[in-house]
C-alpha cells in the first residue's frame, strides 16, 4: 500500500517525495497522529527550515536546540518550530509569522514551501479516500486532518516511534566515544547542526544508545561519514517497528545486526506483542488501499 501512496505522490506532486512518506502516513492514520508525521514526511523533499548565519551560529544553534523541548530528537524540533510558525500565522497573520521566523532563525520561504507540501499531499489523501476532507473551522490548531486523526499527535514517544518506522533501516547505536554503528558502517558521528552533538572534549552518548536519522553525509574532508537530523530511539521502539526479529535465549537481534538483551519473562511478550502490531497493522494498511 506504502507503494502506491508514492506512486499517487509521485505522479500528481509537484515536489519529489521520498518512499518513507507513505509507510509514514499510513501509520501515522492508524495510530491518529497524522499532523507530525505529514509534516516530517513533506520535509524529506524541502529544504532546512533552520538557518544559521555564520556570523550568528552560535545563537542560532541554541534557539534551533530551545524547540527540542526535552525530547531529544531533532525531528521533534522541526515539528515543533513549523506548527508553532503556523499557529502564529493562522491567529496572528503572516506579519507576525515572519517577525516569529526572523526571530527564531527560520527560514520563510522553506516554511511556505513546507506548509504547501503538506496540504497537497493531504489533498492527495483526501481524492484517494485515505483520510477525509476537513473544512478550515472543523481543524484543530490548523493541524492536517480531522481532530480525530490527531487524537496522539501530541504523544512524543508514539511520533517518535513512527519517524523511526519511516525512517527505517536509517537506525545507528552508540558504539562508544562520539561513534555510531549503522547496518552498514562500522563507524559514523553525529553532524554538528544536531541536538545530540558532541565536540571532541565531550564523551559523547552513552555507549549502546539508540537513534534514528534521516539521512547521511560526508563530512568536509570526506573522511567521516555525519548523521543529519537525528532522534534518540528507545530500543522497545526498534523491536516493535523496525526489520526482522531473530531471538535466541534473552537476545533479540533485528536485521542480523542489533542485539538487544531482554529480561527472560519479557521476551515471549515482546515478541507477541509485535507479532499483534503486524497483525492489526497489515490488515488496515489493506483496507486503506482497497478505498
Amino acid at each position: 500500500m506504502h507503494d502506491r501512496l508514492i506512486g499517487i505522490c509521485s505522479t500528481d506532486f509537484d515536489r519529489p517525495v521520498e518512499p518513507a512518506l507513505g509507510k509514514m502516513i499510513l501509520l501515522a492514520v492508524i495510530f491518529r497522529c497524522l499532523d507530525p508525521i505529514m509534516i516530517l514526511g513533506s520535509s524529506s523533499g524541502v529544504r532546512d527550515i533552520f538557518v544559521a548565519p555564520p556570523e550568528r551560529r552560535a545563537e542560532a544553534n541554541r534557539v534551533r536546540n530551545s524547540f527540542v523541548r526535552n525530547t531529544g530528537s531533532d525531528h521533534m524540533a522541526l515539528v515543533n518550530a513549523f506548527r508553532e510558525w503556523r499557529t502564529i500565522r493562522d491567529r496572528d497573520g503572516m506579519h507576525a509569522a515572519h517577525r516569529f521566523a526572523e526571530e527564531n532563525f527560520l527560514h520563510r520561504g522553506a516554511l511556505r514551501t513546507l506548509d504547501a507540501t503538506t496540504l497537497q499531499i493531504e489533498e492527495l489523501l483526501v481524492k484517494a479516500g485515505i483520510i477525509p476532507q476537513v473544512r478550515r473551522h472543523e481543524r484543530n490548531r490548523s493541524e492536517i486532518g480531522h481532530p480525530s486523526s490527531n487524537e496522539f499527535s501530541d504523544h512524543v514517544p508514539l511520533v517518535k516511534a513512527l519517524t523511526l518506522a519511516g525512517m527505517y533501516p536509517n537506525i545507528a547505536v552508540a558504539s562508544g566515544g562520539r561513534g555510531f554503528r549503522t547496518p552498514n558502517e562500522s563507524f559514523s558521528m553525529i553532524h554538528p547542526t544536531s541536538i545530540h552533538y558532541t565536540n571532541r572534549s565531550d564523551s559523547g552518548m552513552p555507549f549502546g544508545t539508540l537513534v534514528t536519522f534521516t539521512t547521511k553525509a560526508k563530512s568536509n574532508d570526506g573522511g567521516t561519514l555525519l548523521l543529519r537530523t537525528v532522534t534518540e530511539a528507545r530500543p522497545l521502539m526498534a523491536i516493535l517497528f523496525g526489520g526482522k526479529l531473530e531471538s535466541s535465549g534473552t537476545i533479540i537481534e533485528i536485521d542480523g545486526w542489533l542485539p538487544f538483551q531482554v529480561p527472560p519473562q519479557a521476551v515471549k511478550t515482546t515478541k507477541d506483542f509485535r507479532i499483534c502490531l503486524d497483525r492489526v497493522c497489515i490488515p488496515s494498511m489493506l483496507v486503506i488501499d482497497a478505498r
